[in-house]
């Protein structure tokens, strides 16, 4: 069985239900009290009630890390969720990203990247003028597009309660945040859901009276509402070890939580919502009352707030051809030993690929490390040693590939419609040994705009490249129109001791505007890709507003 990078994210976004009672089961009786054999009810409850935490790091074939650390149980008291804001509040939360991350893992999740699927496309009507107005993608640009290369989001629920009370209460939780975190937000849309918004025709009754739900774009940069995430999630155990630096400052990175402000407000709900769904004429899936209504009552009695949340980045390459081990405590920024939580569990689980050859891990101690050297998983109970230096895993040299760096610059930085870029490309052995059937191209952007031109080469190839040498190409765009233009990645393709590798650089935004003080009005007007977070989500709003706007008309 091959470990995918895409079965690793399952893996870590399973990690609470998975790896946190696979780790307990190794040492058979915890030091929590949970048998290997023990009911997920108990397991369930101790998670919610003392908390849980994981470390998960996958390292890829070509060397490059992704690393998580999730926590879930009661949250640290810098927001106060006894705040009349909160009531009827089924759920809040907020989601940051920077970089690539977010079509990472649609991609390994099983969205499609465009033409539908998660990320749907945009309609023709609204291609941008960088796309040749309705004469763009042939199903309109997708919506990741819109989103941009940073964001970040707070998202909440309120049930059954009037419009304007939910308006008032979610203007009082946004001034929490402001107070608690500094943050400043811009509006992106809200929607009231009731019986009004069902057709007749449909015959479909809701389970509840009303659910109003808030959207609204957070302006911080990426490093402060990572920041904010860990300390609503605590930053004892195995989190207190976490550099957030050492994410915001990756490649690509994303962080959130998602809070619950009264568990047995939602379990309520949740209890009287999918029992009567059937019995009151509304939604007629024979099996989801059933299945809600147990999984409930397998939990034992909670009240008051809890959540869940994560952090992780995917960074370049960080082991090569010359290294012989990787540790988590490098991995997350560490200066100081790995802790476990003073109660309930941690966990700490890496994985490198099949062919790396496993020499030794360290700590290991019989029932209290897992090594599964078919698929090289390890997972350490972490709640069993306590206090560590680090978490490793040994092998030989050249397990890896020599480190190849990629990059793409372009001059000059900004230009005017009319004008015009110099585009050059630089692939770069920095190892210690040599690569061959080297392949680099960058055919993406004539592609995705009609009114552009493009003279040069964009591909490069090298029979081999030693150490230190390098292969480049330079091609020119010409721009007719304002507005930010998304290049694809480049993608290099080599060969290492027999094996083929793969790796690209992201996609990069070049603006062509003149003055430079009308981007932000130029490209809200203009449409899309975006690539700031600030444009991407106003845009997106402004759809949202259109899309309104033809609906009262029709």
């Amino acid at each position: 069985m091959k470990i995918a990078t895409k079965h690793a994210l399952a893996l870590s976004l399973l990690v609470f239900l998975m790896v946190v009672p696979a780790a307990v089961a190794a040492g058979g009786q915890s030091d929590v009290g949970i048998r290997a054999t023990g009911e997920m009810d108990e397991l369930v409850g101790t998670i919610l009630t003392e908390g849980a935490d994981a470390l998960f790091a996958n390292i890829d074939e070509a060397g490059q890390p992704l690393v998580i650390y999730g926590r879930a149980g009661v949250p640290t008291s810098v927001i106060d969720f006894s705040d009349p804001a909160f009531d009827n509040c089924i759920a809040f939360g907020v989601v940051s990203a920077r970089g690539e991350i977010v079509k990472i893992l649609a991609e390994q999740l099983g969205a499609a990247s465009q033409g539908g699927g998660m990320l749907a496309p945009v309609p023709d009507s609204l291609v941008a003028q960088q796309f040749g107005g309705d004469q763009g993608f042939s199903e309109g640009p997708d919506l990741s597009f819109l989103l941009g290369d940073e964001f970040s989001i707070l998202a909440a629920l309120y049930l059954n309660v009037d419009s304007a009370t939910a308006q008032q209460r979610m203007s009082a939780l946004m001034s929490q945040m402001t107070s608690v975190f500094n943050y400043q937000f811009a509006y992106i849309y809200s929607i009231r859901i009731d019986q009004s918004t069902i057709p007749p025709d449909a015959n479909i009754t809701l389970p509840f009276d009303s659910l109003d739900v808030f959207l609204y774009q957070v302006l911080n940069p990426f490093s402060e509402t990572a920041q904010s995430i860990l300390d609503v999630l605590g930053q004892d155990g195995l989190g207190s070890s976490v550099d957030v630096s050492k994410f915001s400052e990756a490649r690509s990175a994303a962080a959130g939580f998602l809070a619950v402000p009264d568990l047995a407000y939602l379990v309520d709900f949740v209890n009287s919502t999918f029992g009567g769904m059937a019995a009151n004429g509304g939604f007629t899936t024979a099996s989801a009352p059933d299945t809600a209504s147990l999984l409930m009552q397998q939990l034992p009695p909670l009240e008051g707030p809890v959540a869940i949340g994560a952090i992780g980045y995917y960074d370049d390459q960080v082991l090569s051809s010359s290294d012989t081990s990787v540790g988590m405590a490098s991995l997350i920024g560490a200066t100081g030993s790995l802790t476990a939580r003073p109660e309930g569990l941690s966990v700490v689980m890496m994985h490198v690929p099949e062919s790396v050859n496993i020499s030794s891990v360290l700590p290991q101690e019989e029932n209290y490390t897992y090594f599964d050297n078919t698929t090289n998983i390890v997972v350490w109970n972490a709640t069993h040693y306590g206090s560590v230096p680090d978490y490793k895993i040994y092998f030989g040299s050249t397990e890896f590939p020599p480190l190849i760096t990629i990059e793409r610059t372009f001059s000059p930085e900004t230009t005017t419609p009319g004008g015009e870029v110099q585009v050059t490309v630089t692939v770069t052995n920095d190892g210690d040994q040599p690569v061959t059937d080297v392949a680099v191209s960058d055919w993406g952007i004539q592609d995705t705009y009609d009114t552009i031109t493009v003279t040069g080469t964009r591909n490069a190839t090298a029979a081999t490249l030693n150490p230190g040498e390098s292969v480049s190409y330079t091609y020119t765009v010409h721009f007719v129109n304002e507005g930010t233009y998304a290049f694809p990645p480049v993608v290099l393709q080599y060969e290492y001791a027999g094996r083929a590798y793969s790796k690209h650089i992201p996609e990069e935004g070049y603006t062509v505007t003149n003055p430079p003080a009308n981007v932000l009005s130029q490209a809200i007007s203009d449409g899309m890709p975006y690539t700031g977070a600030a444009v991407g989500l106003v845009a997106l709003g402004a759809i949202v507003q259109i899309a309104k706007f033809a609906g009262r008309r029709d």
